[in-house]
């Protein structure tokens, strides 16, 4: 069954706040977040899993959340997965509550699109091989002028959620954007691994919703997985970082 619809009831954003969750098409538009969350995400015996790393973290422009000092640079250098985002100008930050777009988010600068072959083989990578949704050149230069405005997050994963989103044949255009999908399974406050059997080829997403110490809702960093189906055993053909904007 394709997970093509998604949760009508969660709480609803100020529209100021909802720059950035389905994309930008403005050429200004800032590039995802960078972040540290999800350490692996593997198949094994018909298995889907996901590792979570030990010191998860974002980066963040928000005001008042608790930070540990480091800039835009730094974060770069330690990074092993660099794009993510809050889908955020400024301080006009949404919490990460409203769900995902069809439609891949929108475009804009780095519109780097997943389900299709040649977008993958040329997209630009993160430490851990995972190509980068809306990744580009532009990145690092956006970070590099917005160094003093960027700081790392340090995050608790609040939840963790893993749907399958779409069939193998799914584009771009069809997949979700960043952000929370309707879930197939969903764990509170896991610890290290979570996994879902696999039935079906498909497009899968694996989503964590961040939180800040303090408590502040930072949103959902997801990795989209293409799973295909070769004579009944399964492989990843395609692993792309999904974050919203910063």
């Amino acid at each position: 069954m394709d997970r093509r619809r998604f949760l009508h009831g969660a709480a609803l954003l100020p529209t100021a706040g909802l720059v950035g969750l389905s994309g930008c098409s403005s050429s200004e538009s800032p590039p995802p977040r960078r972040s540290r969350v999800l350490s692996t995400v593997t198949i094994d015996s018909a298995q889907l899993l996901a590792e979570l790393v030990d010191d998860p973290w974002v980066a963040t422009r928000r005001d008042g959340v608790p930070i540990n000092g480091q800039n835009a640079q730094s974060l770069d250098s330690n990074a092993k997965d660099s794009p993510s985002g809050l889908s955020v100008i400024g301080s006009l930050s949404p919490v990460g509550t409203a769900q995902a777009q069809k439609g891949g988010g929108g475009g804009g600068r780095g519109a780097v699109g997943r389900g299709r072959g040649s977008s993958y083989s040329d997209a630009p990578r993160t430490g851990r091989g995972r190509a980068k949704y809306h990744g580009g050149a532009y990145v690092g230069t956006w970070y590099d002028d917005h160094d003093d405005e960027v700081r790392r997050a340090e995050t608790e994963i609040s939840e963790v959620g893993i749907a399958r989103i779409g069939p193998v044949s799914d584009t771009d255009e069809e997949l979700p954007s960043p952000g929370p999908v309707s879930w197939d399974e969903t764990w509170q406050n896991p610890d290290d691994t979570v996994s879902i059997d696999v039935t079906n080829a498909g497009w899968y997403r694996v989503g964590t919703h961040t939180t800040a110490a303090d408590g502040t809702n930072l949103g959902w960093e997801a990795v989209d997985v293409l799973v295909k189906d070769d004579n009944d055993t399964y492989s990843i053909a395609q692993k792309w970082k999904v974050s919203p904007r910063i």
